[in-house]
């Protein structure tokens, strides 16, 4: 499975700066309605409520950096999520004993 950047966006949908410095960013607009997403050939963007989003995007650590820039003063939330649902598999005859 492919590597995959997650970055957790919370803001207040209600505020079109922020809103606005997203959009430029991501190259579409937060999703505002509830189970919905948004995809384009740069990310996908999940809404998980009315002031949280999960942007999905193969670019590393570009685009976090982007809107931790624009947002990091701001009263918002960017959060680099990509390690939190690792999966390691093991097998072999000695599983047991590690």
């Amino acid at each position: 499975m492919p590597y995959v950047n997650k970055i957790n966006l919370r803001l207040d949908s209600k505020n079109n700066d922020y809103m606005s410095s997203c959009s430029k960013i991501l190259g579409a607009v937060l999703p505002t309605k509830p189970n919905i997403y948004i995809k384009n050939e740069k990310v996908k963007i999940i809404w998980l409520s009315p002031d949280e989003w999960m942007v999905v995007n193969d670019q590393e650590n570009e685009l976090f950096i982007k809107l931790k820039n624009e947002l990091g003063d701001l009263e918002a939330s960017v959060t680099d999520v990509s390690e939190n649902r690792t999966i390691i598999r093991l097998s072999g005859k000695k599983i047991i004993t590690l």
